[in-house]
């Protein structure tokens, strides 16, 4: 627009073709020109003039608009005030109020605006054209909002992970991320992935960025005291945990193991003990198991015969064979036991040989003329030619020589009271008191009731037919072979023709039925209906002395099922090789114990994923020790629980919806204190609501700090807190000195006859002050050490007894207060 009179308001300009606005020149000796065209913008040439107006633009962006001109925004409220792309060489802004500045791209060399330099870091479209710092000093930033992310920061990188970086002065490399992922992932980061949590589930990472568990840790958890998992089910599954391999792969080795502590109530009656199963990588369960019962006995069980619900008999209860190296040895020897019960390989004295047995070899002298030597034996030379047998000063009860030759037999002085001396030719012999009877009539038919008694002896009855004796009658018993031996063991006798291949059927004196082949048994108990395999002393229904093995067609394989109760247990192998132990099941799985192929176990699921793998609390009393992965999955907040054992107080460590992990004291499900770290790391003691990496909800006490009366706490360079240097009051020099942390807030006195400097240097921190005095006829000089000196007056002292001090009031600032002179 054209120019006004000087001192008058000229009239508003024609539109320019971008739009140009007519400007006003009110003040003294101001030219404007140009007509506000991009080729002729509009310009002030002198050096003094006001602008007044709304709305107005100052510069275009050629960068010599306001070269030279000072500029006033006085005592007045200025909404909108842009400055661009110029150099303005004084701004003077003097009680005015600028509510929305953008001075983008601009340089301000000389400034009026308090003690302040204000910097913007942005360009005048609100982005960042190039990496910019913010230098607060000593000071803090502080962002406030009503809303509920004062402070929002947004990443547009493609690879996402927009956050927060903290980190020590000049130093990346040890900088701390907190950020989100691209999926909304919360990350926080230093040198790897420290803590890692999933937006879709809430699982937690701890060096991983894949957890597939509410909480799950790369490495090894150390707790010091116990780690408790507490289950309390209705279908007697209780606390468990769940140990991975993940090397372990395929159907035969245990991937996972499962430590159950089971109670016997429910559908699954489990024994009442800590149980063991392993599974196979696939989830198969591998039948490998053990229970150590808690029912005041503290058996141990191994094999997959030992099941579930059915406690350990003995002290040791074993499937398969046992190898105990110090037993090893050259051939089969005979082990015994010694007084103090040890096992170990040994022999028997002949001397002392008594009850049944066999004895074979060439050259046998049985006896050693005590005439004891073989009370009650049994002795049997069977199949071969014995050209010497001598038995001396005994009492043989049965004499057995089957298919033998006896050249020459000297029986002296003993007394066979029933023998069978079948197909043998006794050349000579001393048998003449033994009378031997037939009790069948000449066509093999008995007449009436017939009574043998073999006094102690054995009736054989020997044939080629495959069944030599045939016995028929219309009794329900008919045939009775009754023993008069007073410690029991009458019945009968079957065998292939070789008696160390016999089979006994027989009755106990108490009246138990005895079936044994070769020292196995099956006892059945007359009073109580129990029968024992491999014992004769059954303590349940069917007690079983080793291993038990079932086959069927179908998964279900055992069910076990309490009289007069519609609760059952069924065992289950699946075709993957996965053992299951579950309740009211039918086919459906509905929790228990699970052994995949790979040892893995699972406590309420079929699947495990760890060696232990637990569906639900866990309760553990007493110590656990982890070296490798712990997962816990709970279905209430309350995850874990710490508990001495024979003490009422305990530590929960729970899990809130909100992500927040919480450690706590008696508290049942309230908060009564602890520490809590909510879902953005906060770290809180005391309170559950932490607003800061660390909020402490009552005092801090650090055994560091403690001393004696107040001191001050200072942060030395690398943010630990330290008891600062005692201060020295009053400190007395007679030459050149350097300033120190200990005389902040003290007196320095220089009492030198000639100048001396007194050096400041740039180690002291910000706030520091002090008083030098000069105390002798010597000028002092104040010299900075990578500081600046910044005085009104100078910086020496004026005269004797006069007083300056120094205030460092940032880190490269010192100001120098009173009687100073240049």
């Amino acid at each position: 627009g054209p120019k006004g009179a000087t001192g008058q308001q000229g009239p508003q300009g024609p539109a320019g073709p971008q739009g140009g606005i007519g400007l006003i020149g009110n003040g003294t000796n101001t030219t404007v020109t140009g007509n506000g065209t991009t080729a002729n913008p509009y310009k002030i040439n002198t050096a003094t003039g006001n602008i007044t107006g709304t709305g107005i633009t100052v510069g275009n962006g050629s960068g010599a608009a306001l070269k030279g001109v000072t500029l006033s925004i006085a005592d007045n409220a200025i909404n909108s005030a842009k400055i661009q792309n110029e150099t303005i060489e004084s701004v003077d802004i003097k009680n005015g109020t600028i509510k929305g500045e953008d001075i983008a791209n601009a340089t301000i060399t000389a400034d009026k605006l308090a003690a302040n330099v204000l910097k913007n870091i942005y360009t005048h479209d609100g982005t960042i054209a190039q990496n910019r710092k913010v230098t607060t000093g000593n000071n803090a930033l502080t962002i406030e909002g009503a809303s509920y992310h004062p402070l929002q920061i947004s990443t547009h990188n493609s690879n996402g992970n927009g956050g927060l970086s903290i980190r020590p002065k000049g130093d990346n490399d040890k900088r701390i991320e907190f950020n989100a992922t691209p999926e909304g992932n919360l990350r926080l980061w230093a040198a790897r992935d420290v803590i890692y949590a999933l937006r879709s589930n809430g699982n937690v990472g701890i060096g991983t960025n894949s957890p597939v568990d509410k909480l799950q840790v790369a490495g090894n958890v150390l707790s010091i005291g116990g780690l408790r998992s507490s289950v309390n089910a209705a279908d007697g599954v209780g606390g468990y945990i769940e140990l991975i391999n993940d090397a372990k792969t395929g159907a035969v080795l245990s991937k996972r193991w499962r430590i159950y502590n089971m109670q016997s109530k429910g559908t699954n009656k489990y024994a009442d003990g800590l149980h063991f199963w392993g599974y196979a990588e696939d989830g198969t369960n591998l039948s490998s198991k053990a229970i150590l019962t808690d029912d005041g006995k503290l058996n141990i069980g191994f094999g997959s015969s030992v099941s579930s619900n059915a406690s350990a008999t003995q002290k040791l209860n074993v499937k398969g064979n046992v190898l105990i190296s110090d037993l090893a040895g050259a051939g089969d020897r005979i082990v015994l036991a010694d007084a103090n019960g040890i096992l170990k390989t040994g022999s028997v004295s002949a001397s002392t040989l008594s009850g049944t047995g066999n004895i074979t070899g060439t050259g046998i002298t049985v006896g050693n003329g005590n005439g004891a030597a073989l009370k009650n034996v049994t002795l049997s030379i069977a199949d071969n030619a014995i050209n010497s047998a001598k038995i001396q000063n005994g009492t043989v009860e049965s004499v057995d020589i089957k298919d033998g030759t006896i050249v020459n037999a000297d029986i002296a002085n003993n007394t066979i009271t029933g023998g069978k001396i079948a197909n043998a030719t006794i050349t000579a012999d001393k048998l003449a008191a033994n009378v031997l009877k037939n009790i069948y009539n000449a066509d093999g038919t008995l007449t009436g009731v017939r009574t043998l008694n073999t006094a102690g002896h054995t009736l054989t009855v020997e044939g080629t037919s495959a069944s030599p004796l045939t016995v028929k009658s219309n009794s329900w018993y008919p045939l009775v072979v009754n023993s008069a031996n007073t410690t029991g063991g009458g019945g009968v006798a079957i065998h292939p023709n070789d008696f160390t291949k016999r089979v006994e059927l027989s009755t106990t004196v108490e009246g138990n039925f005895r079936l044994w082949a070769n020292g196995n048994k099956l006892f059945v108990d007359r009073t109580t209906g129990n029968v024992g395999i491999g014992n004769d002393t059954p303590n349940a229904k069917l007690d079983v002395a080793g291993g038990a093995r079932i086959i069927g067609d179908a998964d279900h394989l055992l069910r076990l099922e309490r009289k007069g109760s519609t609760d059952f247990t069924d065992i289950v192998k699946r075709p993957n090789g996965t053992f299951l132990i579950t309740n009211n099941t039918g086919k459906q799985w509905k929790g228990g114990i699970a052994i995949d192929a790979n040892g893995k176990v699972g406590l309420g699921t079929e699947t495990p994923t760890s060696k232990l793998d637990v569906d639900g609390n866990a309760r553990i009393l007493g110590t656990l020790d982890i070296h490798g992965e712990a997962r816990i999955l709970g279905n209430d907040s309350r995850l874990l629980r710490l508990q001495r054992s024979g003490f009422t107080d305990f530590t929960d460590i729970a899990k809130s919806p909100d992500g927040t992990l919480l450690i706590t004291n008696n508290t049942g499900n309230q908060w009564k204190g602890g520490i809590s770290i909510n879902a953005g790391g906060n770290v809180g003691i005391g309170t559950i609501t932490p607003t800061a990496k660390l909020d402490v909800a009552g005092n801090v006490k650090s055994t560091a700090l403690a001393g004696t009366g107040d001191r001050n706490v200072v942060a030395s360079a690398d943010g630990t807190l330290k008891i600062g240097a005692p201060s020295t009051p009053i400190r007395e020099v007679t030459g050149a000195t350097t300033i120190t942390v200990t005389d902040n807030g003290g007196f320095v006195y220089v009492n030198a006859t000639g100048a001396v400097n007194v050096t400041v240097p740039s180690t002291l921190p910000a706030g520091f002050s002090c008083v030098i005095i000069q105390q002798g006829t010597g000028q002092v000089r104040l010299v900075g050490q990578g500081v600046t000196l910044q005085s009104a007056r100078g910086t020496k002292t004026r005269i004797k007894f006069s007083a300056v001090g120094i205030i460092k009031r940032t880190d490269a600032n010192v100001t120098i207060t009173g009687d100073a002179i240049n």
